[in-house]
């Protein structure tokens, strides 16, 4: 078996840390793509791990898988395969400091309780209002789609890897691809893409997500709405 682009252990950095367990572990796509996000940035490696999680992969829905399919086609593929060679750039990642400090969802203690879908909204976060029959934000999860297990059950902090403190970065934003023009972009989701392996941005437009491609994977970035 070849060596994957990406290490499984800086793939499995892109999921979901704490509360949709449908975004916490990789899963296979698109003719052997295998997809890691957190909703708000996405990696696909042309690789078949064998570490993902074929039970993980049939608790998917086809409405979702559906729609990753048409993110990576249609919001990745397309935009970068219409890109000039002159239209990508490089980020240095010099321009994001980090200091260490206490984890902010475990509060130093390494451990959570686990979680599962609620049973009130099943994972979504939202139920019809008896009202009107409109979508309103789940009650019993506050409108997360997960809740804890009974009896309470601690398991290992995913923010953190038990180690009771993360990065945090001193600058909230950047602007992708600069300063004066782009779109602005939350620093500590971009800290992972630039230590991918040479990893090339595409600005596609307003609103639009931020694309990025490297040797044997392709990904996006959610910008942060313009103020």
């Amino acid at each position: 078996m070849s060596k994957p682009p990406i290490p499984w252990e800086t793939l499995i950095k892109f999921c979901e840390a704490d509360w949709r367990p449908h975004l916490m572990k990789p899963f296979t796509i698109l003719d052997g793509y295998t997809v890691a996000t957190d909703g708000r940035r996405l990696v696909a490696v042309e690789y078949e791990y064998p570490q993902t999680d074929s039970n993980h992969r049939s608790t998917l829905t086809k409405e979702f898988l559906k729609s990753v399919c048409n993110l990576i086609k249609g919001s990745i593929i397309h935009p970068l395969s219409a890109m000039q060679e002159t239209e990508l750039f490089t980020i240095d990642p010099g321009c994001i400091e980090r200091v260490v400090n206490r984890c902010p969802i475990c509060n130093k203690d390494g451990k959570v309780p686990k979680l599962m879908d609620c049973p009130q909204c099943e994972g979504i976060g939202e139920v019809e209002c008896e009202c009107c029959g409109s979508d309103t934000g789940c009650k019993e999860c506050s409108g997360s789609g997960s809740v804890p297990v009974t009896p309470k059950v601690w398991v290992t902090c995913n923010t953190c890897d038990g180690s009771k403190e993360v990065c945090e970065f001193l600058t909230e934003s950047m602007r992708v691809p600069d300063q004066e023009v782009g779109a602005p972009v939350k620093s500590y989701l971009l800290y992972d893409i630039l230590h991918l392996p040479s990893p090339r941005f595409a600005y596609v437009g307003h609103g639009e997500p931020i694309v990025f491609s490297g040797k044997g994977y392709i990904g996006a970035i959610m910008p942060v709405r313009e103020y």
